[in-house]
């Protein structure tokens, strides 16, 4: 895997009163980015979270443990589409790295219902006992507020 690349900030103007200003970075400022070919969200700075995590008050960009152990806590299902939207990743990417155990398994397919790639032995026992599904992330975000 490459080194990251180095990008120089570009001169940015604003016209706080009328006038422009411009703000020119230091080359201490100077942004690192990721190669494109390394891992994905440990590479690129995203933090998902571990089951442990605390969930805080703000449900705008969540950490996927929080959100796992939600889920977890109150045997409620919810879509790799919702999770995603609301952590601001791939639905695709979403569980990629993570162990597909019974913690894991209460985010699933939209169309099954069901964790894609899991056998029955690494789903949660309580998997199937809500019927409700929560499949999209506002649904998901009003139920985090308030489980029931």
């Amino acid at each position: 895997m490459g080194q990251p690349r180095q990008l120089e900030q570009q001169p940015v103007t604003t016209e706080p009163s009328g006038g422009a200003l411009p703000l020119l970075a230091h080359h201490s400022q100077m942004t690192s980015i990721p190669d494109p070919s390394s891992d994905a969200a440990a590479k690129l700075g995203i933090r998902l979270g571990t089951p442990s995590d605390v969930m805080g008050g703000s449900f705008g960009k969540r950490e996927l443990g929080a959100i796992l152990d939600r889920l977890n806590k109150f045997n409620q299902r919810a879509t790799y589409g919702a999770v995603a939207h609301l952590v601001g990743l791939p639905p695709m990417s979403l569980m990629a790295g993570r162990p597909r155990d019974p913690l894991h398994s209460w985010v699933v397919n939209g169309s099954t219902h069901l964790p894609t790639g899991y056998d029955r032995s690494q789903t949660h026992p309580n998997l199937l006992e809500r019927d409700r599904v929560l499949s999209n992330a506002d649904d998901l975000n009003a139920w985090l507020l308030h489980p029931e």
